[in-house]
C-alpha cells in the first residue's frame, strides 16, 4: 500500500490516515495537543529525525551520519517513540496494541523490522517512509535530505553544532517553557485576518491550524508587498520568487 499524499486538502476534513490494517495515523485536534504539547512535538521530531539533526548524538556513539538513512535512525528511536510507559504515540497512533513490539530481523529478507511476534504490528522501510510522509504532511514539515558535503565540511558541522546546543542548554536551562501553539492562538485571534476565537481554534485539527496560520502569515506578507509595489518602492518584474503576488499561499 502506498499513501498518496498529493491532494493534501483533504487533510482539511480527515480526523485520521490509514497506513496499514493495522496502522493508522491519526490528525489530533489543538486541544489534545496542548495537553501534552512538548510530548507531541517531541514525538513527531522522532518519526520525522533525520540523522542530519541528530549528528552531534550520533557522533558521539561512533556513529557516521552522512551514511545513516532516515529508517535506521527511526530504529534507533523507536522504542523511546513506543514507550509503553509514556504512550505520548498514541496522540498518533492512537490505543493500538504494543505489546512484545521490538527490532526483529525479518529471515524473508534479513531486513531489521520494528513489529511484533506475529507480525500484525509491523513497521518495515516502507511503512515507516510512509508513516513519516503523513506526520509531516500534518505538521506542514519537510523532509530533510541535508549531508555534509565532505569530511572535512562534517566535522565542522558537527563541532559548530555541538556549541550550538550547549548554548542552547545553558540559556535555556532555568527558563520556563512557554507554550509555542498558545503562542501562535493568540497572535493570530488579536489579527484583524483572523476569523477564528480561542474556542475554534481548539476544535480545529493540528494541521488546519497550521495551514490557517500558514495562509494568515502569507496574507500579511502579500498585503506589505503589494504596498510595496503600489508606492513604487518594489519593482515586481525583478523579483526572482513570484510566489508572494499570489493571495493565495502555494508553498
Amino acid at each position: 500500500m502506498v499513501v498518496n499524499m498529493e491532494n493534501k486538502e483533504s487533510l482539511l476534513f480527515a480526523k485520521e490516515v490509514p497506513i496499514t490494517p493495522a496502522i493508522t495515523i491519526r490528525i489530533p485536534k489543538l486541544k489534545e495537543v496542548m495537553k501534552n504539547e512538548e510530548a507531541y512535538h517531541s514525538l513527531v521530531s522522532r518519526l520525522t529525525a533525520s540523522p542530519y539533526a541528530y549528528m552531534v548524538q550520533l557522533d558521539d556513539q561512533g556513529i557516521d551520519f552522512n551514511t545513516l538513512t532516515h529508517y535506521d535512525l527511526f530504529l534507533m528511536l523507536s522504542e523511546l517513540i513506543f514507550d509503553p510507559n509514556d504512550k505520548s504515540y498514541k496522540l498518533l497512533f492512537g490505543n493500538i496494541d504494543i505489546t512484545n513490539v521490538k527490532r526483529y530481523v525479518d529471515t524473508q529478507n534479513d531486513t531489521v523490522v520494528f513489529c511484533d511476534p506475529i507480525g500484525k504490528f509491523k513497521i518495515d522501510e516502507l511503512i515507516y517512509e510512509q508513516i513519516a510522509e503523513v506526520v509531516r504532511a500534518i505538521n506542514l514539515l519537510e523532509k530533510d535530505i541535508r549531508k555534509a558535503g565532505n569530511e572535512a565540511g562534517k566535522h565542522y558541522l558537527i563541532e559548530k553544532t555541538r556549541r550550538q546546543q550547549r548554548n542552547r542548554e545553558r540559556r535555556h536551562k532555568n527558563k520556563v517553557s512557554n507554550s509555542y501553539i498558545e503562542n501562535l492562538i493568540i497572535a493570530l485571534v488579536n489579527t484583524s485576518e483572523c476569523k477564528y476565537n480561542y474556542e475554534q481554534f481548539l476544535n480545529m485539527s493540528i494541521y488546519t491550524f497550521y495551514q490557517t496560520y500558514k495562509q494568515i502569515s502569507h496574507k500579511l506578507e502579500y498585503d506589505n508587498l503589494m504596498k510595496g509595489i503600489y508606492s513604487a518602492t518594489i519593482d515586481a518584474s525583478k523579483m526572482a520568487d513570484k510566489s508572494g503576488l499570489s493571495f493565495v499561499q502555494t508553498k
